[in-house]
């Protein structure tokens, strides 16, 4: 099998990830698995061309600050949204061993594809074609939660 390229960029999937409402650059760092000068880098790229801005609200301490789209970047999301559904279909059998090679080099790919409902939570956490552990094991006890936690 020849070597592939993920079907977006990093700056498509920062993109993205504001489109769900992730609009601080800690909360895109930690959901697409990334450092976070890599997405200030492509906040600052998306911003130059005009598909994100930064909204402020609140007054004095309380102000506060988060990513939204502008209307260029909605129609971008879409577009992205689109590519993204046809490269998966294309795939066919082959998508687990391609996910599998892309996401030891492209760790944002992964979150992206869950986040956007073309991938199941338990292939994140499976090893994608690797069984599921159902269970089976033991309940948890009185003794397996935080002692500092009020359980009233």
């Amino acid at each position: 099998m020849e070597r592939q390229q993920p079907p977006i960029t990093l700056d498509e999937a920062v993109l993205l990830a504001i489109a769900e409402g992730y609009s601080s650059i800690s909360a895109i760092a930690s959901r697409l698995n990334v450092d976070r000068n890599a997405v200030m880098e492509s906040i600052s790229r998306l911003h130059a061309r005009g598909l994100i801005r930064v909204e402020e609200s609140g007054f004095f301490i309380f102000r506060s600050k988060k990513l939204v789209l502008t209307e260029r970047g909605f129609q971008e999301v879409a577009r992205v949204k689109e590519k993204l559904g046809r490269w998966i279909e294309s795939l066919g059998s082959e998508r687990d061993a391609v996910l599998r090679d892309l996401a030891a080099d492209y760790g944002f790919l992964l979150p992206v594809l869950y986040l956007l409902g073309f991938m199941a939570l338990t292939d994140l956490y499976s090893g994608l074609d690797q069984p599921v552990d159902e269970g089976g094991g033991e309940e948890p006890g009185f003794d397996d939660f935080d002692a500092d936690v009020d359980v009233a």
